[in-house]
């Protein structure tokens, strides 16, 4: 197996292991997806759908991976699929449906940004696949890595100061200049 493929092989060994989840019981599973699928009548097509979906992804993977078939096209449709799962949890954030079942594992997952960050995850793990297996073009993702890392954190920090910043003008007590008989 190529250096470049280990990558798809971790996001088939996460589908499977979502199918996994969902086929031990499947009645939660579906019972999960109401946030996608609001009637209840269509829940369970909709769960059949879904581990048709996935099935098929674990096996076009699995094809990939010992080269039956290409595994450009594989890591495309994964990546795609996996995006556009991180795009309905996203909006299902957005839309306030924070802490509710999601299916992703079964019964046993929630919406909320964790999920949308695995699922985000996921899909960039996915387009992994098409680094070539050049030490520099690894290193390359490695620093692009760490720069997005470092604004992220930067993004943070800056939130976390304005928060202060704004909890120390909120307990301070009046300074004098605002006080009416001084400065």
């Amino acid at each position: 197996m190529s250096l470049s493929l280990i990558p798809l092989a971790a996001v088939g060994a996460l589908l499977a292991a979502s199918l996994i989840a969902k086929l031990a019981h499947p009645r939660a599973a579906a019972a999960a997806l109401a946030w996608v699928v609001p009637r209840p009548s269509l829940r369970a097509l909709a769960l059949v759908v879904l581990l048709i979906v996935e099935a098929t992804l674990v096996g076009a993977i699995a094809l990939a991976l010992v080269g039956t078939i290409p595994a450009l096209a594989v890591v495309l449709v994964s990546a795609g699929a996996l995006g556009a799962a991180a795009a309905l949890l996203a909006r299902a954030v957005l839309a306030g449906r924070t802490g509710e079942p999601c299916g992703c594992f079964g019964a046993t997952g929630t919406i909320g940004w964790p999920a949308v960050v695995r699922a985000g995850a996921a899909a960039f793990l996915a387009l992994l696949a098409l680094v070539p297996p050049d030490p520099m073009a690894w290193l390359a993702v490695g620093v692009g890595l760490a720069l997005v890392a470092c604004a992220a954190l930067a993004v943070v920090s800056f939130a976390l100061a304005r928060e202060v910043g704004e909890l120390r003008i909120a307990l301070a007590g009046d300074v004098a200049l605002e006080i009416a008989d001084e400065g």
